[in-house]
């Protein structure tokens, strides 16, 4: 048996085509177009396009929110004669890029008749030829729009899967119900009634230097010298599936074959059949293939891509594709390490790589994650669907059911300035302090429905407030205050996030009746006639350090200001944004002050509209080792100020204003905070001029400063 020499490649170096508002992170590695062009690989990829540069191993990527790139998701890549790439969308269209500028070509500014294109090739003159589809065949020659299908050609079919140019540029066309020749006049059909064609769905077509046309369908492999057909498949052949992905020919006219259950070689009379057990094939379903001007294979899998130079097999990881799953139930922050818990598995990334923990490597009772909470000594606290852990970055507890934790279906953590672990299922609320005591408040012994726990916040003075599945409750020791639509002005009963600015106002999310504001009195609400709010099921809400209010629905993600008069005017989604999904799931900030989205389909997307920093050692690139309160500026002020912090570590921060009597007249910052800058903005526009003093507290440092406030 052959052997081969496996070297696994990360790439040194990612950037961005420019410095990115998004950047996203998702399980999805598959690779559905390979395009070698001088000493580049242009793949694509369904979070963009990817520029390796193969001396240096650097790559570029280039997606919809940092480049003219209509869609993310790539189906197909070409190159006309200029040297200029075509890039074809799942949704957005073609795309034109001659190294600097972007020309976008869809539906509706051009004569591409369909968004959906799975295929182009370059004729002699120049001419762009288009498969869509659902469209048909569409010709551009840099001016004018030709479209052939169904109703106006001899086409067969409307779906193009394929494009391949002969000798006497006829071209020939897949399509989902056969094989067509067209000279520019004239159309010949081949399917299986009149034909050899084994199969109509014709996915894959490549012409030999022999004028031999190779291809590959739904049913089999074919070679038509234009008489003959003959036909192999799993039957005659060591084909591993009568299913053909693609085909690509080499320098020597070896004919490349992925199948979604290996690799094939066929040098005209042998096949040589390459899955993961016999070489360094990432996975066995191979969606595109290339050949670079060194004859060296690229193949692109649904597990990434891989380089073949004849026996050495070297693969390249993207971390953008490492995260386990691309439901991202929830996020956190430790102040060295970003916390991602998804639907199947929990992530640890340090801004280069992923570490995922999973019940297989780990001692993680489930891997479905939904939710996590870091405590004051940076341990991380993870509820799941069935179970509780502990992780103290080396060593793992699981806490099994007992006659308090009722179910193992943890379903909202919080963690009180006590260090308290508040704990959240769908069999009632639970207390575990630092001796591990229980406390269980449920329907028993409250006399209130607070068994269904959705969410968890708690206010400035220790109150409690939990989400359910029948209203909003307040827990005051032992005491419940319950609201619902029968009671209150809560616009539904089925809540599923609150946050709590620093004017001590609860901000409700609610699954069918938009966003509410509650002050303790009075109820505010947010639809469609008063926001920007996109949807009704409100999922997810973060308050960041400027008091903005981050609104995570079903329907993309919406900003606005403490006061809920001051909203985004055009929510962020897959359509302007770099989402690549718009049921938002969950939101968080980072102390360099980017936004991390979780999302349910779409996996985890990073945004700052001022540019993407992912380095946490700050200031000047060295590790914060101190706790700073700085002077508030202006001081004096009037109305507004503004007071900057610095943590060393993650821990309950609280950020308090007194008067000179030392009443408290304003809770500023009381949350879980990871080590980082902070800044704070002070509104004392209710208050009267004099002296005020302001301290933090966090992981036992203290200090208090005086401001002024003068009207």
């Amino acid at each position: 048996m052959k052997k081969y020499l496996i070297l696994l490649f990360f790439f040194p170096f990612i950037t961005y085509a420019q410095n990115p508002q998004w950047i996203n992170y998702t399980d999805s590695k598959s690779i559905y177009a390979l395009k070698e062009v001088g000493n580049y690989t242009w793949i694509g990829t369904t979070i963009g396009l990817i520029k390796l540069d193969k001396t240096t191993g650097n790559a570029i990527v280039y997606n919809k929110s940092n480049s003219g790139l209509p869609d993310n998701n790539i189906n197909t890549i070409a190159v006309d004669g200029s040297g200029n790439l075509w890039v074809g969308t799942l949704f957005g269209g073609l795309a034109e890029f001659n190294g600097s500028a972007w020309t976008v070509y869809n539906n509706s500014n051009s004569g591409l008749p369909d968004n959906d294109v799975n295929s182009i090739a370059v004729d002699r003159s120049g001419n762009v030829w288009i498969g869509t589809m659902y469209g048909g065949l569409a010709e551009f020659n840099g001016g004018a729009w030709t479209v052939y299908n169904l109703s106006n050609s001899g086409i067969p079919g409307d779906y193009v899967f394929s494009i391949a140019l002969d000798d006497s540029s006829n071209k020939w066309l897949g399509t989902n119900l056969g094989v067509a020749e067209f000279n520019g006049a004239k159309w010949v059909v081949y399917d299986t009634s009149n034909s050899g064609l084994p199969g109509n769905l014709v996915s894959s077509i490549v012409i030999d230097g022999s004028n031999i046309k190779w291809i590959g369908t739904d049913s089999g492999f074919v070679k038509f010298d234009g008489v003959n057909w003959t036909v192999y498949n799993d039957s005659n052949s060591i084909l591993p599936s009568d299913y053909i992905n693609t085909i690509t020919l080499d320098d020597s006219s070896n004919k490349w074959i992925g199948t979604p259950t290996g690799l094939v070689e066929f040098n005209g009379n042998t096949f040589t059949l390459i899955t993961t057990s016999n070489s360094g094939l990432p996975n066995n379903d191979v969606l595109s293939i290339a050949v670079d001007a060194d004859n060296n294979k690229w193949f692109g899998t649904v597990n990434g891509f891989i380089e073949f130079n004849g026996s050495t097999w070297t693969a390249y990881n993207i971390i953008n594709f490492d995260l386990p799953h691309n439901d991202v139930r929830s996020i956190a922050f430790d102040g060295q390490y970003e916390w991602i818990g998804t639907g199947y598995g929990l992530a640890k990334f340090n801004d280069t790589a992923f570490t995922v923990y999973k019940q297989k490597n780990s001692g993680l009772p489930y891997n479905e994650i939904k939710t996590i909470a870091v405590d004051d000594s940076g341990n991380k606290w993870i509820g799941t669907y069935d179970g509780l852990a502990k992780f103290n970055g080396s060593a793992w507890t699981v806490f099994p059911l007992n006659t308090y934790l009722r179910s193992n279906n943890i379903t909202a953590l919080y963690i009180d300035k006590s260090n308290n672990k508040w704990i959240g299922t769908d069999s009632g609320l639970v207390k575990l302090d630092n001796a591990y005591n229980w406390s269980i408040y449920d329907s028993l012994n409250t006399g209130q429905p607070i068994n269904d726990v959705l969410a968890l916040a708690i206010d400035e003075n220790g109150n409690k407030w939990i989400g359910t599945n029948y209203g909003l409750a307040k827990l005051v020791d032992s005491t419940v205050t319950f609201y619902n639509t029968s009671n209150s002005s809560i616009p539904d009963n089925t809540v599923q996030a609150i946050a709590i600015d620093g004017s001590n106002n609860k901000w409700i999310g609610t699954a069918s009746g938009g966003l509410a504001k509650f002050d303790g009195t009075t109820w505010t609400i947010f639809d469609n006639t008063n926001s920007s709010l996109p949807s009704f099921d409100v999922n997810s809400l973060f308050i960041d350090s400027s008091s903005n209010i981050w609104i995570g629905t079903s329907y993309g993600l919406e900003e606005c200001d403490t006061t809920g008069t001051v909203w985004a005017p055009n929510p962020y989604n897959m359509s302007n944004s770099g989402l690549l999904d718009n049921n938002i799931s969950a939101v968080a900030s980072d102390a360099s002050g980017n936004m991390w989205i979780g999302t349910i389909q779409g996996g985890l997307a990073v945004f700052n509209s001022a540019g993407v920093n992912l380095n946490k050692l700050k200031p000047n690139g060295k590790t914060i080792s101190k706790f700073v309160l700085a002077q508030n500026y202006p001081n004096p002020f009037n109305p507004t100020t503004i007071i900057n912090y610095t943590l060393s570590k993650t821990g309950l921060v609280t950020l308090k204003v007194y008067d000179i009597l030392g009443r408290e007249v304003r809770t500023l910052v009381n949350e879980v905070k990871a080590a980082g800058n902070y800044s704070v903005e002070f509104n004392a526009a209710k208050l009267s001029s004099g002296v005020y003093f302001y301290r933090m507290q966090s992981a036992g440092y203290s200090q208090t400063k005086k401001l002024i406030l003068l009207k």
